[in-house]
């Protein structure tokens, strides 16, 4: 040892002391003014790192409250500690006034004497006496996770639950990756970096920033809306960096600490969110209050499913995505029932299948998907308004109303052909409408109408075409007539040995809107009659 140091309170043995030069002995004086972790990484740490040090003697104890021993804490924060690059594997001698079988009783902290390069020694000029004749040998970096980290269990700290571990371990996670930074960030960041329980999991679970431009991006476009209580606590600031990456992206952060909400609160202004910027996608939180966090709590209890809830009867068309730190499988999967689109899962520390990558492409993949779906907005909108028309409350157009209202559901499944049988449908609506007008055996005007002629071996194709005609909308929906007429017959009998046009959301979006159009025309026809 050439550069010896010592950690050390009013505790330790002068024979001891005198072994040091002054420069090279940190006194040890916290007070409960801030967290142990904080001091120890604030004021200690930054004194190792800067100073040429080859080993360091540390007293077990460095309060007048021995059981603290914060001397073994102090131990650990030393080899958990990147930013002290080798120094961390530095032999650490570790001065005592009991043996290590009663630390050990007194501590699960004692379990850093039974890792290499650690040694234990009487707070005597004796015990440096007898060190004096070893050799102490520095951790290696080959050596490290064999030696020390599979050999400790660092707890996560009695006073922080499991919502705010995750939150913060995810947070950082995702900023390293993404390269996000921000105040909120850097809050975040120092309190992972000062943390022993943080410290023990980064050096356990390095991160894959090397590999950071690897990960998906959103290719689709429209609006996305996030709420979360922790947004503000740098979520926000990752999302607002990850989807800025598309500039067609219009994106929203809504959140704040509820936990002086009340559940009916949040659902209102989560809702009102909704209502004045119209997402296409909801990026939602599960867990939005202290109470969601209560391990009696029932699924559909938590804040967040009621939101989801909500937001699926103001518009089903708007797709949810949940974000949650729960890796309980059953309640995962009840959140389809409540019509979610799918979720991402905030990496929890204890969670050994949670991958950051994994979780940014994950993202990527559903948000495209719920853009993709983005349509079914619109289509749950006509839906409405043509429940409204006074037409449905006629015995004529009680099979119309079947097939309007089968339309959302057939297009929210994931039956593959959910274009084509959404296609069949809008074009059995509108050969209802057909017949409504047209009396199909006489090929005649059932009220006597004499303005346009419909020819006796007319197809369905030509009867709507009449239809439109006599409302007026034939210049403006023939071209879409034809499409679904074409399509329909090639779906119903498909060409042999080649392929043929098959029906798009687009196409659907246009046919709806259309017989919208035309159903509506039908009601003011009527009571203009």
């Amino acid at each position: 040892m050439n550069s010896p140091m010592l950690i050390q309170y009013n505790n330790t043995s002068n024979s001891i002391k005198d072994e040091f030069l002054a420069e090279n002995i940190i006194e040890f004086n916290y007070t409960n003014d801030e967290k142990i972790d904080e001091y120890i990484s604030k004021k200690i740490i930054p004194k190792i790192k800067e100073q040429e040090v080859d080993a360091v003697f540390i007293k077990d104890s460095l309060s007048d409250n021995y059981l603290e021993l914060y001397g073994l804490i102090v131990a650990y924060h030393i080899r958990l500690s990147l930013e002290l690059g080798d120094k961390r594997f530095m032999p650490i001698v570790i001065l005592s006034d009991i043996d290590g079988y009663t630390l050990n009783k007194l501590s699960s902290l004692a379990r850093i004497l039974f890792t290499k390069s650690i040694y234990l020694i009487s707070n005597t000029k004796e015990g440096m006496k007898n060190l004096k004749a070893q050799v102490l040998t520095p951790l290696t970096k080959e050596t490290y996770r064999k030696d020390f980290l599979d050999l400790i269990n660092i707890q996560s700290p009695e006073n922080s639950t499991n919502h705010s571990i995750a939150n913060e371990w995810a947070i950082y996670r995702w900023a390293e990756f993404l390269k996000v930074d921000s105040e909120a960030i850097r809050r975040n960041n120092e309190k992972v970096a000062s943390m022993l329980y943080f410290k023990y999991l980064l050096a356990k679970n390095p991160n894959e920033t090397s590999k950071a431009l690897g990960y998906k991006r959103p290719q689709k476009s429209e609006k996305i809306l996030y709420i979360d209580d922790e947004c503000k606590n740098g979520w926000s600031d990752i999302f607002k960096k990850y989807f800025s990456i598309n500039k067609e992206i219009n994106f929203r952060a809504f959140g704040k600490d509820f936990r002086k909400s009340n559940k009916f609160s949040i659902i209102s202004q989560a809702i009102q969110q909704c209502e004045e910027y119209n997402p296409d996608v909801v990026l939602l939180d599960l867990r939005l209050t202290s109470r969601d966090h209560e391990e009696e709590r029932k699924i559909e209890e938590f804040t967040g499913i009621e939101v989801l809830k909500h937001i699926k009867k103001l518009n089903p068309g708007i797709q949810v995505i949940m974000f949650t730190a729960t890796s309980k499988s059953l309640i995962l999967e009840r959140l389809y029932k409540y019509g979610a689109l799918g979720y991402i899962k905030k990496e929890h520390p204890e969670d050994k299948n949670s991958n950051t990558k994994e979780n940014i492409n994950k993202l990527s993949e559903l948000i495209d998907e719920g853009l993709e779906r983005e349509y079914l907005k619109k289509v749950w909108s006509i839906t409405q308004k043509l429940q409204k028309l006074t037409i449905f409350q006629e015995e004529d157009f009680k099979d119309l109303e079947f097939e309007i209202n089968s339309i959302f559901e057939i297009l929210d499944s994931n039956m593959q052909k959910r274009y084509t049988y959404a296609m069949l449908s809008i074009f059995q609506a509108l050969e209802i409408v057909n017949n409504y007008y047209i009396d199909d055996s006489t090929k005649k005007w059932r009220d006597g109408y004499t303005g346009v002629e419909i020819k006796r071996d007319g197809y369905t194709k030509q009867k709507i075409n009449a239809v439109l005609k006599r409302l007026d909308l034939f210049g403006k929906f023939n071209n879409e007539i034809e499409t679904i007429s074409k399509m329909r017959k090639s779906a119903i009998h498909p060409p042999e040995n080649r392929d043929y046009d098959k029906p798009t959301k687009d196409n659907i979006v246009n046919w709806f809107t259309m017989l919208q159009n035309i159903l509506e025309k039908v009601a003011d026809d009527e009571s203009n009659s």
